[in-house]
């Protein structure tokens, strides 16, 4: 299998591990229990994608200005 961050979000040197590299630099390496950088990214991802903000104001007709608190 190998390292987690090779699997998160895109291929192996692409955009998500570059995303997972940097977010586990901001947490300064610490993350919860269970969580290593790629599951972070992934995570961090699916809330802030495009999807959810249309679930959301669409969906769920919440202002776009809620969304982005």
């Amino acid at each position: 299998m190998g390292d987690p961050a090779h699997h998160a979000v895109g291929s192996p040197g692409g955009d998500g591990e570059h995303r997972a590299r940097a977010l586990a630099a901001k947490t300064g390496g610490s993350l919860r229990d269970g969580h290593h950088a790629a599951s972070a990214a992934d995570i961090a991802m699916t809330v802030l994608g495009p999807e959810t903000y249309a679930l959301l104001v669409t969906g769920r007709g919440w202002p776009p200005e809620r969304r982005q608190r």
